[in-house]
């Protein structure tokens, strides 16, 4: 697709045959040696399969997650992932990072990682892709760190955005006992993959992509909130809150962030 070859441009990926040979090699390690998050990781693939919008992609998520957890060359990488915290194993030959990626499993790679199956067909592709997405951009969002771009500073954002945007709404949610953060840090956290529509997500992550901005997250979670400021300021319990804010899917991204930033 014309979206798979740009973004491939954009984050500078190739499937190289030394690229080839590494996606063999961590293939045959998972077919070989089963490792202790293994089940963890189908047990985020099961999550897919319960998803109508991803199910029917399951079994090219599971292979290429197992295969992103076991690639230990990631750990030569600076950035974000240099900051993720990691744990010591000990083995017969000393101490050692595990899982091998340096990355702990988080709840919902799966879905982060299933709409590149709208994307590309080939499996490989998919692990490329994702593991230089989590390298430049998923990696932060799993990172406590206040460095500008990571999930604090991200939250930060949000919170700054909402409160000069629609202070009298910040209020409201506060009075009934809602933080508005807590409503929107799953958004944050999974850059929107299982949140908006397929097609949606996908054209939030072009924009993420192409200005190499992940601020563009938390502005497209306030803007949401600000769209639903009239039926939240209606509510008059934390109930009726949540059940508002539980489903964007009907959701257009690009009116909501030109009306949010411009209008």
């Amino acid at each position: 697709s014309l979206r798979g070859g740009v973004w491939k441009q954009l984050l500078d990926v190739h499937a190289t045959p030394a690229m080839r040979m590494h996606w063999d090699r961590l293939n045959k390690d998972v077919e070989t040696c089963e490792t202790l998050i293994d089940d963890i990781i189908r047990w985020e693939v099961l999550g897919v399969r319960n998803d109508f919008t991803y199910f029917p992609f399951d079994e090219c998520i599971e292979p290429a997650l197992l295969a992103f957890f076991r690639d230990s060359t990631m750990l030569d990488e600076d950035g974000a992932m240099a900051e993720l915290p990691k744990l010591q194993v000990v083995t017969p030959r000393g101490h050692a990072v595990y899982p091998p990626n340096g990355a702990l499993p988080s709840n919902g790679c799966a879905i982060r990682m299933a709409p590149l199956c709208y994307v590309y067909s080939e499996n490989m592709d998919i692990f490329l892709m994702f593991r230089q997405m989590f390298l430049q951009y998923w990696a932060k969002l799993q990172s406590i760190s206040s460095k500008p771009a990571h999930m604090i500073s991200l939250c930060k954002l949000f919170e700054s955005l909402i409160e000069s945007r629609s202070p009298h709404l910040v209020y409201h949610m506060l009075t009934l006992g809602v933080k508005p953060l807590s409503i929107v840090f799953p958004w944050i956290f999974m850059a929107f993959a299982g949140v908006l529509a397929v097609e949606q997500t996908l054209i939030l992550w072009d924009r993420i992509l192409a200005f190499d901005r992940l601020e563009l997250v938390p502005v497209m979670a306030a803007a949401i909130l600000v769209w639903r400021t009239k039926a939240i300021m209606a509510a008059d319990n934390a109930e009726d809150i949540h059940h508002l804010l539980s489903d964007n899917t009907r959701i257009i991204v690009m009116p909501f962030l030109q009306h949010f930033l411009f209008g």
